[in-house]
């Protein structure tokens, strides 16, 4: 299951009182071939919302973020409502990335086809996100393709999980007849799929994708191993001829074929490894503190694997993995793209992007998150294994023991999703100065 490019969000009272033809309405719009056929693409999110007078169906796009609005008149119960409607409206269009599409009860009960025909043809009209997509495919994307440059070509989609990095990456690797390679740290774990946003099959649309399922949740897995990996994918495709996509949300995974970086050439100790299996994560922590304090301080307390490797790149080189990390050179000619927001208020952007990652979280669990972690427990992952580390994982084993409830279960899967977004948006606040 990859990011999903169309959220469904409708209260279940809300649906049972909707009427037939509304229901018809709302069946029509959540179809990802009608925004595919007009608009060339799909939504990332799509929510029916309702205060008592006034009925909304919202389609959220990401190229550009902007919304359309489809508004559903019902009875409208006094003044102050339609006054603060209207302002709310107002306040939308002046953002100049809403379409308001207005329809009446009466006019979806008379003659619900032809509202459908009507909407078509507003969309069709109105197409701003798709001639938002062919200015920027006329201009950046083919820029890119045809400037010069003494280096490879490499196109990197990167955001904050939950963002919409995979819809815009299919559509791009669509455009381009590439194939992507996935740069995800949990992505890369068979049988982890709902939990970690996999794609599915259907998902893909075709589309060649890398690096996905490659090891069981108990096996250790390593940067330099990605590394290496990876590599040798963009290799076979740039003798395909082929512009290859990094996408993903893991900045390591990300910076470790992007750019050329001393630690990269540090190898493991094996005499460091075998002591590390003997440490629980506090010592380990402890020791990392110690030795390596402002490093340590950017570094998750229970991100094992990033503990590890800090600690052995500064008792090997004696320097640490942090200043290693800032010596860097871009190894490719590289177009850097993420998911946009159409406001400058970052507190904003966060706020939506929070709400995305709780509706998103919500959705793996309605999706059976809990039997997906129960059936890797059947086939004897446990609690320790990297993988069943992951946000997500970890905290069913809590919930399973009965320690806290399933609710709790989900409260803390959302907190960690946030503060790891959070971890996420600090982390990419570099790439934007390669962006022009």
């Amino acid at each position: 299951m990859a990011i999903p490019e169309i959220i469904i969000t409708a209260s279940r009272e809300l649906r049972k009182n909707m009427t037939k033809a509304e229901k018809l309405l709302w069946g029509y719009l959540r179809d990802n071939q009608l925004w595919e056929k007009i608009l060339r693409q799909k939504p990332i999110h799509i929510s029916l919302e309702d205060n008592s007078f006034k009925r909304y169906i919202i389609a959220d796009f990401y190229i550009p973020s902007r919304k359309i609005i489809i508004e559903i008149d019902g009875n409208i119960h006094n003044h102050k409502e339609v006054v603060e409607l209207d302002k709310v409206k107002e306040d939308l269009l002046k953002q100049k990335w809403y379409q308001i599409l207005r329809f009446s009860n009466d006019e979806i009960n008379q003659d619900t086809q032809q509202v459908l025909k009507n909407i078509s043809s507003l969309l069709e009209k109105g197409r701003c996100p798709k001639d938002r997509w062919d200015d920027w495919w006329n201009t950046e994307l083919q820029n890119f393709l045809k400037r010069q440059s003494d280096k490879q070509k490499l196109i990197v989609i990167y955001g904050p999980t939950g963002a919409g990095k995979t819809a815009m990456s299919i559509d791009i690797a669509k455009q381009l007849d590439t194939e992507i390679i996935s740069t995800d740290s949990r992505q890369i774990y068979r049988g982890m799929d709902i939990g970690t946003g996999k794609i599915s099959e259907e998902e893909m649309q075709g589309v060649e994708h890398h690096m996905i399922d490659v090891i069981d949740p108990d096996e250790k897995y390593s940067v330099g191993a990605f590394k290496k990996q990876a590599e040798a994918i963009i290799d076979e495709l740039y003798k395909k001829w082929k512009t290859p996509m990094l996408v993903g949300g893991t900045g390591l995974y990300i910076d470790s074929i992007i750019f050329d970086m001393n630690i990269w050439n540090i190898p493991s100790n094996p005499v460091l490894r075998e002591k590390f299996e003997n440490l629980s994560d506090e010592d380990l922590y402890r020791w990392f503190q110690d030795i390596d304090p402002e490093y340590a301080s950017e570094v998750h307390p229970n991100n094992r694997p990033y503990i590890e490797r800090g600690i052995e790149v500064m008792m090997t080189s004696w320097k640490s993995k942090r200043d290693l990390r800032e010596e860097k050179v871009l190894k490719y000619d590289i177009l850097f793209l993420t998911p946009e927001w159409p406001q400058d208020n970052e507190t904003t952007y966060r706020e939506w992007l929070y709400e995305r990652i709780n509706t998103r979280v919500k959705q793996m669990f309605d999706e059976g998150l809990e039997q997906e972690v129960k059936n890797l427990i059947v086939e004897w992952y446990i609690e320790e294994d990297e993988g069943m580390r992951a946000i997500g994982y970890q905290e069913f084993f809590p919930y399973l023991r009965a320690e806290i409830s399933k609710e709790e279960c989900m409260q803390q899967v959302q907190q960690h999703s946030r503060n790891y977004a959070k971890r996420q948006l600090n982390w990419f606040s570099k790439y934007k100065k390669y962006r022009g």
